[in-house]
C-alpha cells in the first residue's frame, strides 16, 4: 500500500526536484538550448525508492558501492519530463518543503509553448527564470 502522506514527507527529507538547462547540441539536432524537469531521490533503502518506482515509473540504479569501506549501497531513483509532472500533480499537496519545486515544474508544463527544435527566446527566457527559482529554492549553505 502507498501511502501518500508518508511518502510525501520521505521526499521532502530525501529528494530533489529540479529543472536543468541543457545546451544546444546540433549532433542531437537541438538548435536551443532545452531545459529538462528531473526528480531524484538518493538512499540506501531500495524498498523505499521501489515503492516510488511501482507507483510512478521511473529507474532505479546504485550511485556508490563502497565494500571497503564497509558501507551500504547508496541507491537513485529518478523520472524525468512528463513523468516528473505527473509525479508532480499527485504529490504536491503532501509536500511541505518540496511544493513550490512541485508548482514551478507544473507551471513549467502547463504553460509549455511547443516542442521545436528552436524554441523561441520568450519560452527559453521563461525556462531559464523557473530553473533559476528552483536553484535558489535548492541551494544548500549559507546565503550570503
Amino acid at each position: 500500500m502507498f501511502d501518500y502522506s508518508y511518502m510525501g514527507g520521505f521526499f521532502d527529507g530525501e529528494g530533489c526536484i529540479t529543472i536543468i538547462r541543457l545546451s544546444p547540441n546540433p549532433k542531437q539536432h537541438r538548435k536551443s538550448p532545452q531545459h529538462k524537469c528531473m526528480i531524484v531521490i538518493s538512499n540506501t533503502r531500495i524498498e523505499i525508492l521501489e515503492m516510488f518506482k511501482n507507483n510512478f515509473g521511473g529507474s532505479i540504479h546504485i550511485v556508490k558501492e563502497d565494500k571497503e569501506n564497509n558501507r551500504k549501497k547508496l541507491y537513485q531513483w529518478k523520472i524525468d519530463h512528463f513523468t516528473a509532472y505527473k509525479f508532480c500533480l499527485k504529490m504536491k499537496d503532501y509536500f511541505i518543503l518540496k511544493k513550490r519545486n512541485a508548482e514551478l515544474v507544473i507551471e513549467y508544463y502547463e504553460k509549455e509553448t511547443g516542442k521545436t527544435y528552436i524554441t523561441s527566446d520568450k519560452e527559453i527566457a521563461r525556462r531559464d527564470k523557473l530553473s533559476e527559482e528552483i536553484k535558489k529554492l535548492n541551494f544548500r549553505g549559507v546565503k550570503v
